[in-house]
Parts: structure tokens; sequence; C-alpha cells
């Protein structure tokens, strides 16, 4: 048998190179159509819940909060178990799904089990709900640092200029910005007054909430055409902050400005972040599932590269991570090994054989 294998090779020599080449070019043409990511692509059968009610202390939280979305995500098909950390304001949970599962449709199912018990939650509590996949880990970070910017500057360059052209990159998600300072209006509340006028601290965020909105107040029909009317009530100084009217007393009003004092501030940060020892600015770039990575950081450097005539030169803008290096290293090691194994093999063939 071993005879007429060899026997049939050698006459078939044309067929088998023939066959041997078509496969190397399959098997090129389906390495250059996988995603090139650090991780595989893989749909992991979990769905984590994300609340947050601010400063809630944790055993409040256990029953208002966390109880409760336990037994709205519990009925949901297919659920395997639900696992719950509990924190102060902070509740984590994670449900597991059998495996082979549709991710987006068991997304969408735990969203809407919390969204029709969302008059039972706290009125400030913000949830997220996001499926577990290796895209939920930024895969390139950019830091930006400044000595003459403040961090309120910086972090709006970030996100009002870098963000929305970074996102438009093909395959990128989202694009995160971690840090700096978000600028906003602090009222600082005198006691004193604010107990001479008989109000509360809840009658002053009524009637802020109340004032600070764009509503639309009717419509106005003329020349044949259709007008919508709105109120803008949003307040853009602290000033119209001031002339905020809380309550009518002795048919006077009284005004924002006579219980409190308002002045411009910052959101308070809890997270200090840092790039080459001076604070910083953060934007973090997230790959859509079965982007390319290495492509993705082409892309971003092309697209950083035409904006820096719009980039200031007192800005710094550097990489603090880069998940494509990993993957090119990895790629030339494969390649090396390849090369080396042919090499390797050809010696042998040579010094032992001597026979091609």
């Amino acid at each position: 048998m071993t005879m007429d294998a060899g026997k049939i090779m050698r006459n078939h020599v044309k067929a088998i190179l023939f066959i041997v080449g078509a496969l190397s070019l399959a098997g090129l043409f389906s390495a250059a159509q996988l995603p090139v990511a650090l991780f595989p692509n893989i749909a992991f059968p979990r769905i984590v819940v994300d609340a947050d009610a601010g400063d809630m202390p944790a055993s409040r939280m256990m029953i208002t909060v966390t109880r409760k979305l336990e037994e709205a995500v519990n009925s949901i098909p297919n659920v395997v178990n639900v696992r719950s950390t509990t924190s102060r304001g902070a509740t984590e949970l994670s449900v597991n799904f059998r495996w082979k599962t549709d991710m987006i449709k068991a997304q969408l199912l735990v969203s809407n089990a919390i969204n029709q018990i969302r008059t039972e939650l706290p009125a400030n509590l913000q949830f997220l709900v996001r499926r577990m996949n290796p895209t939920v880990y930024p895969i390139i970070g950019y830091s930006l640092i400044s000595k003459k910017r403040s961090l309120t500057d910086l972090r709006n360059f970030a996100e009002f200029t870098l963000r929305p052209i970074l996102t438009s990159i093909n395959g990128v998600a989202k694009v995160g910005v971690l840090g700096g300072h978000i600028r906003e209006y602090e009222v600082l509340v005198n006691p004193e007054r604010l107990k001479s006028y008989h109000l509360s601290l809840t009658d002053l965020v009524q009637s802020i909430q109340n004032s600070n909105v764009i509503q639309s107040v009717g419509k106005i029909e003329q020349d044949y055409k259709l007008y919508l009317t709105l109120v803008d009530g949003q307040y853009v100084s602290p000033k119209q902050i001031g002339g905020t009217v809380i309550k009518i007393r002795n048919q006077m009003p009284v005004f924002l400005n006579d219980v409190a004092t308002i002045r411009k501030s910052v959101r308070p940060q809890w997270t200090r972040v840092t790039s080459n020892g001076q604070r910083a600015v953060l934007l973090n770039m997230y790959q859509q599932p079965g982007g390319n990575t290495v492509k993705i950081d082409t892309d971003i450097k092309k697209k950083l590269a035409s904006l820096k005539s719009r980039i200031p030169a007192d800005i710094q803008l550097s990489k603090f991570y880069d998940q494509s290096d990993l993957i090119v290293k990895s790629m030339k090691n494969v390649r090396d090994s390849i090369f080396v194994g042919i090499l390797l093999a050809i010696i042998v063939l040579f010094a032992f054989r001597r026979n091609w």
C-alpha cells in the first residue's frame, strides 16, 4: 500500500501541488478576514446592572434597591442565578444566563424588567444595563495635560472637540472621557435666612427644578405655517439663578438670592486622574464587536494628525495604553516562528535526507 501511495503521488505531482497551493491561498484569505483583536469575540452569558442612588446607606440600599432589582430580574427566562454587591449608594447585579442565550434579547429583557418597577425605586436612582464581553474594556487610551489651561477647559476640549471626531472612526463604539472638572453653579444656603422665611431645602430644590426647564407652551398658525413656541428657562448665569422666585410672602416675592449665595463651581470628583505627575483628562476608546484593533489605532493616528492644527500648542496629547502594540508584537512572533520552522525543516531535509 505504501508503494502504491508513493507511486500515485509521483504520478500526480502537479495535481497535488495545485491542491496544496489552493489550500494555502484559501488559508491566507481566511486569515485576512479574521477579526484582529487582543481577545476573541465571546458573548459571555452575563448581564451586569449598575445602580447608583447617591449617598444612600448600604442597609437602606439593600432593602429599597437591591432586593427589588433581584426579584425583578429573577423572573426572566433562562436566568441561572443572580449575584449582587451592595455598598453605600451603589448596587451591582450580575445576572447569569444559560449558554447559547441571545444576550442582546436578554439585555432588553433585563432593562424592561427594571423599568416596570421604576416607580417603586428611589426617584434619584440611575441604572446602567450592559453585556459582558471583551469590548467593555478600552483598547486605546490618550491623556491630555496642560500647564496653562484649567482642568475644566481640558475636559471641555476632550468632550466637545476630540470625542465627536474620534467616535466617527469606523470600528469605534464609544469614547469615554475621564477626569477633569465639570463646570456647574453652587447654591450656598443660609440656614437662618431660610428659617426666617419659613422655607425648607425641599422648597428651594423644587423651585430650581421647575424653573430650569425648556418647555413647549403651544402653537401658532400664521401664513399657512405652524410654529411651535418654546419657553427657554435654562439658567446661564448666577444672577439669573438668584432671581428665581421661591415663595410669595405678603404679596412680595422671595428670591433665591435672599436666602442663598450663588457662585461658579465644579462638580465634586471622587476620582483623581494624573499623567506624568500632572492632573490630566483621559480619553478611552472602546471597540465595536468584531472590529480591527490595529486598523482602529492606525485611523486614530491619522485623524489626530489631521487635527494637529486645531489642538492648542499648550495641550500635550500622549498615548498611555494601546492593545494594538500587543497584537502587532504577537503577530510578528507568530511570523518569526513560522519562518524559523520552515528554515529548520529545510536544514533537516538537507542534512539528514539530502533529498529534496
